[in-house]
Parts: C-alpha cells; sequence; structure tokens
C-alpha cells in the first residue's frame, strides 16, 4: 500500500494550508457504490486531490468484478477485505462477519495508517471507529454523519466519542450532540457539511417548472418515499396540475411503481444519472424528503444550490429539519400525510414567496456548502491539531 511520510517529517503539519499533506478515509462504503457518505470522501477527496493533497481510501470491496486496488481521480483506492455479501435486507443490514474482518484488516495494516497525516473514520461501520483509534495511535479523526435516538445506541455512542481524537459532524445538529451530550471539549468538534460543487447546479430562473416536485433519493423505508406519494395523491394535487417525480433506487422501487400505476402526474424515474440527476434539481420547485432519520443530507444542499427550497418532516431523528431550519432552506411540517399534502400544494407554487427562498437558497449554498470553503475548514480543523 502506498503511504505518506510521516506526519513528523513535515514543518508545522499543515497549519499552513498550501503545504501537502497525506489523509485516509476508513469507511464501509465507497465508489462505485453510491450514498451519502460514498460521495463526501469521493468529492471531498477529489478537492484535496486537485489542491495538491495525497489522500487515500481503505474500506470493503462489494462486488468481485470490482478492483482490490485501483485510483480514482487521483485518490487511491484499498478495498482490503472482500464483503460480496455485506450489505443485506432485512433488519440486520450489514453483515457481522465482514464489519469485524474489516475491522481486523485496519487493525493490521496500522504501520501504514502511521504514515498519513490524519485518518479519517467513518463512524460506519461503527465497530471501525470504536476500536482502532483507542487500540491503535494515530492522528485520528471520527466523522459523523448521523445520531440514533435510542438507548443501544447511545451507549455506544458515549465509547464512539473518544476525547482524544478529533471529530467532525455533518450538521451543526450532530455537533451540538457531540459537546453537549457526550461532553467532547468543543475545540475538538466542527461541523463539516457535504459540500457541493455550487457552480454545477445554477439555473436560470426559466428552467424551474411551476407545481413540480422531485423526491430524490434512495426508495427505503427509513427516507419514506410512499410518504411522499400518497400524500401527493390524497391532496388530489395529481387532479390540479402537479407533477411529482420520484427518482432513486431501492428496495421500495417496485411497490412504488405499482402504487403510481397509471397516474399521469406522477413519473417513477429509478436510478438516475448525475447529469440527470442536476438536471431534476433545477426543473423542480420543490424537493420533498419525509425522511424518519437523516444526518446532512447531501440532496438538500445540492438542491439549494440549484435555488430549489426542501420541505422535509419533524421525526425526531430527521436532522434535515434542523438543516432545513438553520439555514432557511424551505419548509418543515409535521409528520403527517394531510399536512404534507398540504404543504406540498402550497411550497411547490413558483411566487414572490417562493422566488425569495429560492434565491435565498442558491445563494447560502454557493456561500456555505461549496467545496472550496468545505475543504479549507476541513484542512484548517484538522491541521490545527496535527
Amino acid at each position: 500500500m502506498a503511504g505518506a511520510p510521516p506526519g513528523a517529517a513535515w514543518p508545522a503539519p499543515f497549519k499552513l494550508l498550501w503545504v501537502a499533506v497525506n489523509i485516509a478515509f476508513v469507511t464501509e462504503l465507497f465508489s462505485p457504490s453510491i450514498g451519502g457518505q460514498e460521495l463526501r470522501y469521493l468529492q471531498l477527496g477529489r478537492h484535496l486531490v486537485r489542491a495538491g493533497h495525497g489522500v487515500s481510501v481503505f474500506t470493503i470491496r462489494l462486488a468481485p468484478e470490482i478492483p482490490s486496488r485501483e485510483t480514482l481521480d487521483g485518490i487511491e483506492v484499498y478495498r482490503v477485505v472482500d464483503g460480496f455479501n455485506y450489505l443485506r435486507r432485512g433488519r440486520v443490514t450489514r453483515n457481522p462477519a465482514h464489519i469485524a474482518s474489516f475491522t481486523l484488516r485496519t487493525l493490521r495494516s496500522r504501520a501504514a495508517l502511521r504514515t498519513y497525516d490524519a485518518v479519517v473514520f467513518n463512524i460506519w461501520p461503527v465497530l471501525t471507529p470504536l476500536v482502532v483509534p483507542r487500540l491503535v495511535e494515530l492522528p485520528s479523526v471520527v466523522d459523523w454523519c448521523e445520531l440514533r435516538a435510542t438507548r443501544a445506541w447511545d451507549m455506544i455512542y458515549r465509547l464512539l466519542a473518544n476525547p482524544r481524537v478529533l471529530h467532525v459532524a455533518v450538521s451543526d445538529a450532530v455537533a451540538a450532540q457531540l459537546r453537549d451530550r457526550y461532553r467532547l471539549a468543543p475545540a475538538r468538534v466542527r461541523t463539516i457539511v457535504s459540500g457541493v460543487d455550487a457552480g454545477q447546479y445554477r439555473c436560470a430562473a426559466g428552467a424551474k417548472r411551476d407545481r413540480t416536485l422531485l423526491y430524490l433519493g434512495r426508495l427505503s423505508p427509513h427516507k419514506d418515499p410512499m410518504m411522499a406519494l400518497g400524500s401527493f395523491l390524497g391532496a388530489g394535487l395529481h387532479g390540479k396540475g402537479y407533477r411529482l417525480i420520484l427518482a432513486g433506487d431501492g428496495p421500495l422501487l417496485g411497490e412504488i411503481r405499482r402504487a403510481a400505476a397509471g397516474n399521469a402526474s406522477v413519473e417513477v424515474r429509478g436510478s438516475v444519472t448525475e447529469r440527470e440527476k442536476i438536471a431534476l434539481l433545477q426543473e423542480a420547485a420543490l424537493l420533498v424528503l419525509p425522511s424518519k432519520r437523516e444526518g446532512f443530507p447531501r440532496v438538500v444542499a445540492e438542491a439549494a444550490a440549484a435555488g430549489t427550497p426542501t420541505l422535509t418532516v419533524r421525526y425526531p431523528e430527521n436532522g434535515t429539519a434542523a438543516v432545513v431550519e438553520q439555514y432557511g432552506l424551505g419548509w418543515v411540517t409535521a409528520p403527517d400525510a394531510a399536512q404534507l399534502g398540504a404543504h406540498m400544494e402550497r411550497c411547490a407554487v413558483i411566487d414572490a414567496q417562493w422566488s425569495a427562498v429560492s434565491s435565498h437558497c442558491a445563494a447560502t449554498a454557493g456561500r456555505e456548502f461549496d467545496w472550496a470553503s468545505v475543504t479549507a475548514e476541513f484542512l484548517q480543523f484538522v491541521g490545527s491539531h496535527a
């Protein structure tokens, strides 16, 4: 495996952002898998590489046709264990045996990991960041994409909140819980959002289609796309000139297609390309995310960059609500189908109020979510503790 010069070899290790550094990401999933954290590390890695830094990813190999080692956009990818049935359906969605083998392999890679200036551990799979930084002296950073509100997870988080390492959170709401509930020192916690290349999403106002709603994301139960569809139909929006597009892949795709069959106002796209995704966000008047559980879904930042407000619901574990309210990116309603339908009807109409929110979304994305500023914030935080 390719390493990097020991951090001690750098004069004042990367406190000055123009000093080249080497960073490793340790995470369960990576490209070609598509998800929030996979895109977070791929795009952050790309921007770090463009800035002259070295980036490696240590992850799980999900299929025989995927190479064990490759260079992807300048990122060195090491798929250190085979997990061909790692992803599973049902209550236990990850194979425990593969989690154990990935954690052991990471421990055995400690000599290589020690050569990096920073080793960033995704909280998934949770065993790896729980064990490795406690057993191996590394310049460790734990990356928190969400927090779940159960007693069992609370006990795990108390162990994962290691005060000796740095912690980055995908949103201010997650960062606040790490500081307040899990007693982490404020100086060791920083919000690093999942950024976007804001310029790719900008569009003329004429690109928007009035009364066009979009669900974009994985079609899985905890994201509840069926609630978006049910609320749309229950409010009778299909007979009032509204249009709903559901884009994404997942276990509910077949059920959604059956429920939407024969309704000309509902379009089920299934999986879409990156170019198609951007076009959908530029066209939509409203992004609808009724998720039960999220951290900071990057699609909200992408939508904002396209001037598309977000409508979400207030579940206890849905961090989308906190993000939308903090940055003023749209509207939050109760997790009730009738109320969601009423908001869909009102908030997808392109009028003066909508235009003000849309303009604010685009300005906020360019200022707060663009990868240029996010990457600089990440390097400053991690480097200040080197």
